[in-house]
């Protein structure tokens, strides 16, 4: 029989060692990767997120693909899929921040009332950084302000209205009419930038917590021709615009000659 050497047994022993920690290392990372997807998936239910599935594609790196149910039937999004987009996004930052782990990519899908893909996207996935701390002016006298403030350059004004959601954030919500679409196209490419200037300075000057702006403009009709969500924390702008809405309100790179 031949016999093992004192340093070759002391050699397999530290390497069964080794296996025993990786393994135990890789089970708890799927412990903990399979514990976010559920965090996720129980956020984006509870804002009402159309979630049709959620697949973990790759452990290391750690990837992920949500799949959207669209209320469109065709070929085109719904007016509601980049919000559903952003709130994904939001998500991923907020449960990577509570869980303490990290994806490296989230593809987004949505899919079409008859199941078919009509847009896809590898979702920026951003750090939640800043720590929130409750507004130094409640909802309502930061909606004022903004009134106030806020010029329209030619669109009513039918709503607006800061409301505070559960992770700390306020939200600004603003729905705008205009008689056609030849005034929206004229006043959005002041209004929207300074916007988001107002909102930056209520927050450094007044102590607001103004995160999430949402902006809905609709025709004399009711037909929707914006709708537009802006995370400030995130770095983020999501929108939905009808055919013939102008694109200069967005910076875009000059046409090609």
């Amino acid at each position: 029989m031949r016999r093992i050497r004192a340093p070759a047994v002391i050699s397999i022993v530290a390497g069964l060692a080794a296996i025993g920690i990786c393994m135990t290392f890789l089970l708890s990372q799927t412990k903990a990767q399979n514990n976010v997807v559920s965090d996720l998936i129980a956020y984006l239910t509870q804002k009402g997120v159309p979630v049709k599935n959620i697949e973990i594609t790759s452990r290391i790196p750690f990837r992920v693909e949500v799949t959207l149910q669209s209320a469109s039937s065709g070929q085109g999004v719904a007016p509601d899929d980049p919000s559903f987009e952003h709130i994904v996004q939001r998500g991923v930052a907020l449960v990577e921040k509570r869980d303490n782990i990290k994806f490296d990519v989230v593809r987004v899908i949505v899919v079409n009332t008859q199941g078919v893909p009509i847009y896809w996207s590898d979702v920026p996935v951003r750090t939640v950084e800043e720590t929130l701390f409750p507004s130094k002016l409640d909802d309502v006298t930061t909606a004022g302000l903004i009134r106030e403030q806020i010029g329209l350059y030619g669109m009513s004004l039918d709503k607006l209205e800061v409301s505070s959601d559960t992770d700390g954030t306020q939200v600004l919500t603003i729905r705008l009419s205009v008689q056609d679409i030849g005034i929206a196209n004229s006043a959005l490419p002041q209004f929207m930038p300074e916007l988001r200037v107002l909102v930056e300075k209520l927050n450094a000057e007044h102590g607001t917590q103004i995160v999430i702006c949402k902006v809905d403009i609709v025709d004399a009709e009711g037909k929707l021709l914006l709708k537009y969500v802006l995370d400030l924390q995130l770095a983020q702008e999501n929108w939905w615009q009808a055919d013939g809405l102008t694109l200069e309100w967005f910076p875009h790179p000059p046409p090609a000659d």
